[in-house]
């Protein structure tokens, strides 16, 4: 669905659904800011008030990472904080800061597929994901080059920078692409 937008009495828009989440998680939208759907008939409302105000309460995972560390994930919005675990007593540990634990993983799709595609952005990732749910090839392709998506060979070694439920932040470490981040489902990157 696309939106308009009034930001500081300027209208925007038509503009997708995830430029709007975008600009509201930077922090670009201020309060009193006005949506409204686009198509005819369509009614004004406060962004607080509006679907985009929305906030899921967080459900928190926690999976064991390596020795005294988990990461809490929210399951709702998929982002993860690294949580030192210390033993009772040791208040010097508790007091230290705590570094993400980059793990080696391996991409590759179920199937026969000889490559896989990555997307550098959380959005590119998004819209993808709706242009393949509806089918259209040629649609895929135009959001895969408006987005920069770009493939690695199947078996592509990398490093999980951000893990989620459903989608996974990896950094190629080998091939022509290495040093490269990109955005890929959960169950496309494995642990090796």
């Amino acid at each position: 669905m696309r939106w308009f937008i009034t930001i500081n009495g300027e209208t925007h828009g038509p503009v997708d659904e995830s430029v709007i989440r975008s600009w509201i998680r930077q922090k670009q939208v201020p309060p009193g800011s006005m949506v409204a759907p686009e198509g005819p008939n369509s009614t004004w409302v406060p962004v607080e008030r509006s679907s985009f105000a929305h906030k899921p309460a967080p459900m928190w995972l926690a999976f064991p990472i390596g020795a005294g560390l988990l990461v809490a994930m929210c399951a709702v919005c998929k982002k993860d904080e690294p949580i030192a675990t210390t033993p009772p007593g040791d208040s010097a540990a508790a007091t230290k800061p705590v570094e993400r634990v980059q793990r080696t993983c391996i991409l590759s799709i179920p199937g026969d597929r000889d490559s896989v595609l990555l997307f550098p952005t959380e959005e590119g990732f998004d819209e993808f994901g709706k242009a393949a749910a509806s089918g259209d090839d040629e649609a895929m392709e135009v959001t895969r080059r408006a987005n920069a998506g770009f493939f690695v060979d199947s078996g592509t070694k990398c490093t999980w920078l951000n893990r989620g439920l459903l989608q996974t932040k990896v950094r190629v470490v080998a091939g022509p692409h290495a040093g490269k981040a990109g955005y890929v489902p959960t169950e496309w990157a494995s642990g090796r």
